[in-house]
Parts: C-alpha cells; sequence; structure tokens
C-alpha cells in the first residue's frame, strides 16, 4: 500500500470516528470501513465515475401520450361531456319542429 492510499484511509478512519462521538476501542472497525471506503473510490475512479457523483437514475425519457389518447374516467367532467349531444347553434326547433330564428 502506498503512502497516498494510507493517507487518505488515515484521514477518511479519523473522520468516521469524529463522526461517531470519538469513541475508545473502534479504531480497528473504523480503519476498515475507510479502507474499504477508499478501495470503492479509486475503483469509480478508474471506471471514469467520480466518487462524488452517483449515476445517473433510469428515467424513462420517452414522450408522454396526449391526454386525449386515453378514455375519460367514469364520473368525471370530461365523461360527462363525452356523454352529451352535442348542441346545434344558431336555429332551434319549437314544440312542433317548425324552425325558429335563435
Amino acid at each position: 500500500m502506498n503512502e497516498s492510499k494510507r493517507a487518505r484511509i488515515a484521514a477518511r478512519a479519523h473522520q468516521i470516528w469524529e463522526s461517531e462521538g470519538r469513541p475508545s476501542g473502534k479504531s480497528e472497525e473504523h480503519w476498515r470501513r475507510a479502507e474499504q471506503e477508499v478501495a470503492r473510490q479509486e475503483q469509480a475512479e478508474q471506471m471514469g465515475n467520480s466518487a462524488e457523483t452517483p449515476p445517473a437514475p433510469d428515467v424513462d425519457t420517452r414522450p408522454a401520450p396526449p391526454i386525449d389518447a386515453a378514455p375519460p374516467l367514469a364520473g368525471s367532467e370530461r365523461a360527462d361531456e363525452a356523454k352529451k349531444p352535442k348542441r346545434k347553434t344558431g336555429r332551434t326547433r319549437g314544440p312542433r319542429g317548425e324552425s325558429q330564428q335563435g
């Protein structure tokens, strides 16, 4: 193990020790955890990833379908509108079916 790696492990073990409230008797556990973290960082660096940057989550980048592609839900305003007959504008029919100007 080179001195640079050993120094990184020692610094990380010290950070772990301080973050846990400086408990006594856990130096070996802190050292092992620091070794594992430094090894993961080095592996990520070798693969071209920064240890600071987590990999991007899997995201579906396909465009969403248009809203009208789905049928309206029962009981919704859109469903109620779909059931209503279309209103004609301009002329209305009288009681006997004669055309009247409206």
